[in-house]
């Protein structure tokens, strides 16, 4: 008799473990029989550049949700123009279901703001209380860090650069950069498209070294680049990007010292 009664605790034991095993992941709505509302992590982060933004999950504990649940929210950090909230302070669990999700968008931009902290606190909304078991003080914060993704402007003395023209590459040179007194982030240019271009588009190696497209170039605050004042009228136009972590140009380059319209491609990269 003992080995039955032995046998029978043996599966009732068994049978507790699987219904415990298959459990939803829901919060345990028991230790507050009217249900709550909890932020599903505490922390977490984005880059300021990501185009999908940051998702954060929004649970609620509760037995069921017949007609659904709207909770809100806050988001305070110290720079509020740095991100846009996708659900502006409300976020709605639908009928039927125990979760819902709250998108922040980072705002990319070219300032180095460093990273940037966003808190995310639930508000009671006069029917749940809020965090774990409606204690209101675990799981109904999150930190949110916007990651900055650029870097300060800091200009090399020289680049090596790449020239593309006419469906080809002409010949690659070193470029010297400096500062222009009086002025921020412009720069004199000691040859854009390079000594021998005129030489390589020509055929004729006696103009190497002459027209050398000696400008200035001038970094915006956007990070727009703007070529302009070059020594020679005809040499003194383009406009193009700068990008600060890679220390890089990308310029395209208009003329009037060859009689056809064409346009020079050229990128700098600092050495």
């Amino acid at each position: 008799m003992k080995y039955i009664y032995k046998n029978f605790y043996l599966i009732l034991l068994t049978s507790l473990f699987l219904l415990s095993s298959c459990e939803d992941e829901r919060p345990n709505f028991y230790q507050n029989p009217d249900g709550f509302i909890q932020l599903a992590a505490t922390s977490g982060d984005v880059a300021e550049d990501s185009t999908d933004g940051y998702t954060a999950t929004v649970l609620l504990g509760a037995g069921t949700n017949e007609s659904g649940v709207t909770v809100n929210y806050t988001l305070t950090s110290d720079d509020n123009s740095r991100f846009t909230d996708m659900g502006a302070g409300t976020v709605t669990i639908p009928a039927g279901e125990f979760s819902a999700d709250i998108v922040i968008m980072p705002i990319d931009n070219v300032n180095t703001d460093g990273n940037l902290e966003i808190i995310l606190e639930l508000s009671d909304n006069n029917t749940l209380d809020v965090g774990i078991g409606g204690e209101g003080v675990n799981n109904n914060k999150q930190t949110i860090t916007i990651l900055d993704n650029d870097c300060p402007i800091d200009v090399s003395d020289a680049y090596e650069t790449k020239v593309f023209a006419f469906g080809d590459e002409a010949p690659s040179h070193s470029a010297t950069f400096t500062p222009v007194a009086g002025t921020t982030n412009t720069f004199l240019v000691s040859s854009l498209w390079g000594p021998n271009f005129v030489g390589w588009a020509t055929g004729d190696d006696s103009f190497n070294g002459s027209f050398v497209y000696e400008a200035e170039v001038t970094i915006n605050p956007d990070l727009t680049v703007t070529v302009a004042n070059g020594t020679d009228a005809r040499l003194s136009s383009g406009t193009g990007t700068y990008s600060t972590c890679d220390d890089k140009f990308v310029i395209t380059l208009s003329q009037t010292l060859f009689s056809g319209t064409f346009t020079v491609d050229i990128e700098m990269t600092g050495l």
